[in-house]
């Protein structure tokens, strides 16, 4: 497996005659190890008429790398044909008559490429990758495939590609992950010195039937890492299970919470890291990597939230990426689903010495304060969307806002301070 964040990254050079229209629409180029599938990728046609292409050259990056389609191959308009690496991996996971190999070489887990040359050797595509960002995590060693959003679109843009379910959609477009109804709903991968409940995360089952959840594994980024779930878990729709890593620091912090298990003997990392679940057979059935930089929020890293996504969750999303999570609430909600309204005050977080009026606002608001300097004002929204506020007279202005309930973070003498608003229509 690659290092953490390992992801594709692609340039991509289109060289299409008119009779072609074809593209690559799904790359599958490092597996889980307990799900090994062997490396493929999914070309398709995106055109309206079929296209024979027998005798067709694809080639990786290097000189010897060479898969020749056989004679009489012909590619549907609209239609999908898989190419594996090894067969008898592929046929392992996958029942579909629209595959065919052995290419006689695998693709990089670092770099590569996808070269498709015609019959009388002219290049009609090719495809460049590389393990950097800014590509869709979660397609490097853990479990997911790399897919493309939109065939019409560039596919060079990194925007344009997402992360698959796990095991992918080989010979068939994107559908909604529906197999993938125990899922990870929160993160706290980075407390507050102020409330430090050490890391947890929380599994939820967002199915419609109970799950025998003892012996499942979780893993982060390292396969070495594991916690083995306690035999005879139950946990019913729509309920939540924590994992935490120490419980005297947890149990301190919450110890109201009771769908509670642990400790986990690894930490989550502070700088991005992945959680991974995986059954009581031991293989990979949901995964996702989060980031602690921008355009992920940066609230959850060691500023009093959590990464949320519980109130989130459909099947056809992409858990990998940003616009799927936001900054839950001061602390978090551990073991159950995020209020928005945070079950209590956020004044409580910490002793608050401030008035901010008026408080709903439409237009501005004014801020009291009984300290004599204040460093900065913060607007953030719900999704952990952070705006440094001006001051003009003690006035801040909030008129380009959207109505909505917003957190007001402020720094002094560098102490954090936090107060919700709420601008109105």
């Amino acid at each position: 497996m690659a290092g953490l964040f390992c992801v594709l990254c692609l340039t991509y050079t289109q060289k299409l005659n008119s009779q072609h229209t074809l593209t690559i629409t799904e790359i599958h180029y490092n597996s889980d190890s307990t799900r090994n599938t062997g490396d493929w990728f999914e070309l398709y046609n995106y055109g309206s008429a079929d296209i024979d292409i027998s005798l067709f050259r694809i080639r990786d990056s290097s000189a010897t790398g060479l898969y020749l389609v056989p004679s009489g191959t012909i590619l549907g308009a609209q239609q999908y044909l898989v190419f594996c690496s090894d067969l008898s991996r592929f046929d392992a996971h996958y029942s579909i008559s629209n595959r065919m190999g052995n290419l006689g070489y695998g693709l990089n887990n670092k770099s590569d490429g996808i070269r498709i040359f015609d019959a009388s050797n002219n290049l009609i595509l090719e495809v460049f990758y590389t393990d950097s960002l800014p590509w869709p995590p979660g397609a490097d060693g853990y479990g997911r495939t790399l897919e493309i959003i939109n065939t019409s679109l560039d596919p060079s843009l990194p925007e344009n590609w997402r992360t698959g379910c796990v095991l992918g959609s080989p010979g068939t477009a994107f559908t909604p992950c529906t197999s993938e109804t125990l899922v990870v709903s929160e993160i706290n991968y980075k407390s507050s010195p102020l409330h430090d409940a050490g890391d947890w995360f929380e599994i939820r089952n967002i199915g419609s039937t109970s799950v025998d959840i003892g012996n499942f594994r979780v893993r982060d980024n390292k396969n070495e890492n594991m916690y083995q779930i306690p035999s005879n878990t139950i946990l019913a729709p729509q309920a939540s299970l924590v994992v935490f890593d120490n419980p005297t620091k947890f149990n301190n912090q919450f110890p109201w919470v009771t769908n509670k298990t642990g400790p986990f003997f690894f930490n989550l990392s502070g700088g991005g890291d992945c959680i991974r679940l995986y059954n009581a057979n031991d293989k990979v059935i949901f995964s996702i990597c989060y980031d602690d930089d921008d355009p992920w929020s940066e609230l959850p890293d060691g500023n009093g939230y959590t990464l949320e996504a519980d109130t989130n969750f459909s099947f056809s999303r992409d858990v990998n990426h940003h616009n799927s999570w936001f900054a839950g609430c001061p602390k978090g909600s551990p073991g159950v689903k995020f209020n928005p309204d945070c079950n209590s005050s956020i004044e409580s977080v910490s002793t608050f010495p401030f008035i901010i009026y008026p408080n709903p606002t439409r237009d501005y608001f004014r801020i009291d304060s009984e300290l004599s300097t204040l460093q900065t004002v913060t607007m953030i929204d719900m999704h952990g969307k952070i705006s440094l506020l001006q001051s003009a007279n003690d006035v801040y202005n909030v008129q380009s806002y959207p109505a909505g309930v917003y957190i007001i973070a402020i720094d002094s003498n560098h102490q954090k301070y936090y107060c919700r608003i709420t601008i109105l229509p």
